[in-house]
């Protein structure tokens, strides 16, 4: 039977409260032995078993007192109820030690939990960020396209109406005769003809520049346009660019300013890319040097009659350290210092009104931007509100 504690008095007398009796299953046997012998006895049948690195085993008698900073107790058995085995460091400073390593361990693995969790919500956070600027884009696409294919389709579907009005086909003039329909059809002049005639082919160019825009712009944004660099005379590029503005500057009158200065050495560029961003830039430069554009009665047309010259664009070349820079220099209406970091931007404009006094998509001086990174280059902006504008393409010299 289990030990336990003997009654104040026994069989054999006065008996101590330091003594411990155990009986046979029948009770015919009775043992009797102090505390300190069944701690001894305990401990000679612990030494057999291996204790920890850095510990001991103590044996707890019911009623005593835990020693202070034990790392684990556990009962002795059912044969020995309130016994415990006590296991406690050797040595309380490495015990001490091992526990603030441990902590230590803890807090730092905490705080990994939580820088994961905050790169995590800035990943998502720049995620979200990024599907809102692409459904921005989206949209500023569409709105776009849309106003820029319409005003033009429909400039040119009225005007072939007319033109078809003015000239009514066989049927249609026998049809006319046999319901008695009197009225004479729409007589326009050669010279009216030929003027409508000019104006759809002006709109059709529009068309033709907006889509270009768009497939140039597109090849760009994918990194699948492939620039043939080679080396080239920096003049090349600029002297192409002024041939292709010819007829839109005339038609707007708007003169054109060439300079040159001094001997430049060769580039190592793609020079149709860089005639791109030129045609741009000046395109831009005539446009908003037209009184139209800062709010006259009629706005810009790059194609059609030429008009007297009212205007002049100048396009200098020069060397700037280890880069020859294109400036395109205009007198126009400026660009306000608040919209200077933006104009760049795909699809901005600083005129965000849906009448407009200018065509345009947005796209040209992103796409001069795309060219000029490209090719190692950088493209600026020098511009004070109602005094025009500068805009500087400069690209590095060969072996730069």
């Amino acid at each position: 039977r289990p030990v336990s504690p003997p009654a104040d008095r026994g069989a054999g007398g006065e008996v101590g409260r330091d003594l411990w009796h155990a009986a046979s299953p029948d009770g015919r046997a009775v043992a009797l032995a102090t505390t300190e012998f069944l701690r001894r006895a305990l401990s000679q049948d612990l030494r057999s078993d291996t204790a920890p690195d850095g510990t001991a085993l103590d044996v707890i008698a019911p009623g005593e007192e835990f020693v202070d900073g034990f790392l684990v107790t556990v009962p002795v058995g059912p044969w020995m109820p309130e016994w415990h085995l006590v296991v406690r460091p050797l040595d309380q400073g490495l015990f001490d030690a091992s526990a603030t390593r441990q902590i230590q361990a803890y807090v730092l693995v905490g705080m990994l939990v939580i820088v994961v969790f905050v790169l995590v919500a800035l990943l998502a956070l720049r995620w979200v960020g990024r599907q809102l600027h692409l459904t921005r884009l989206k949209n500023d696409l569409l709105s776009t396209v849309s106003h820029e294919l319409r005003t033009p389709l429909a400039s040119m579907r009225l005007l072939l109406d007319t033109l078809l009005m003015a000239e009514p086909s066989a049927e249609a003039r026998g049809a006319g005769a046999a319901a008695g329909d009197d009225e004479p059809p729409l007589e326009l002049p050669p010279e009216r003809r030929r003027e409508y005639l000019q104006m759809i082919s002006a709109e059709n160019a529009r068309l033709s520049r907006l889509v270009e825009s768009f497939l140039t712009f597109s090849k760009l944004d994918r990194r699948d346009h492939r620039f043939a660099r080679r080396d080239v005379d920096p003049r090349i590029p600029a002297e192409d660019a002024a041939a292709a503005v010819a007829d839109r500057f005339r038609a707007a009158g708007c003169a054109l300013e060439s300079t040159v200065d001094g001997d430049l050495p060769d580039l190592v560029a793609d020079p149709e890319s860089l005639t791109t961003a030129l045609v741009n830039l000046l395109d831009n430069a005539c446009k908003y040097s037209d009184p139209g554009a800062a709010g006259g009665e009629d706005g810009l047309t790059l194609d059609g009659p030429a008009r007297p010259v009212d205007r002049t664009v100048s396009l200098r070349l020069y060397r700037d350290g280890r880069r020859v820079a294109y400036a395109v220099s205009d007198t126009g209406i400026g660009i306000p210092r608040a919209e200077l970091g933006r104009i760049f931007n795909r699809f901005y404009q600083v005129d965000q009104r849906l009448q407009r006094r200018t065509d345009g998509t947005g796209l040209g001086l992103a796409i001069v931007k795309a060219i000029a990174e490209a090719h190692r280059g950088t493209v600026s902006v020098d511009s004070e509100l109602g005094e025009g504008s500068t805009f500087t393409l400069r690209i590095p010299i060969q072996g730069a």
